[in-house]
């Protein structure tokens, strides 16, 4: 079979049973991939990790309240703008060992402290 095509515009429903007759499928991807960040922005993880509770986890940027009694681990998402020029998360333990923690930027670890650190991750942008 020879096809040949030419730079036309055509309706779905001419375009759907042509793809269909020479045998293809239309399918979504089994996975989307994901989109990219806008220009300027990051993706952020906050992670405290470790056994137990935490008497307060902290973040900066503010990611909200977290309380008294939260057990580990913990993961809070944040996407940020070209504005923010400090990333800090502390966990502060109930249990000894302290918690460890980690700071992901566009899923590279930029900032970690084992478990039984001071549970304080910083990361500034240089």
């Amino acid at each position: 079979m020879i096809l040949t095509l030419h730079k036309t515009r055509l309706a779905a429903s001419t375009v759907v049973p042509l793809i269909g007759a020479l045998g293809l499928a239309l399918a979504a991807p089994a996975v989307a991939e994901p989109l990219p960040y806008a220009p300027g922005t990051h993706h952020v993880v906050f992670s405290a990790f470790g056994s137990g509770e935490v008497f307060s986890i902290v973040t900066d940027p503010d990611t909200g309240l977290v309380p008294d009694h939260t057990p580990l681990p913990f993961t809070q998402a944040i996407d940020i703008g070209p504005d923010t020029t400090m990333l800090q998360v502390v966990a502060t333990g109930r249990d000894v060992p302290g918690p460890g923690c980690s700071i992901t930027l566009d899923d590279a670890v930029v900032a970690f402290a084992p478990i039984g650190g001071s549970g304080h991750c910083i990361y500034t942008f240089p």
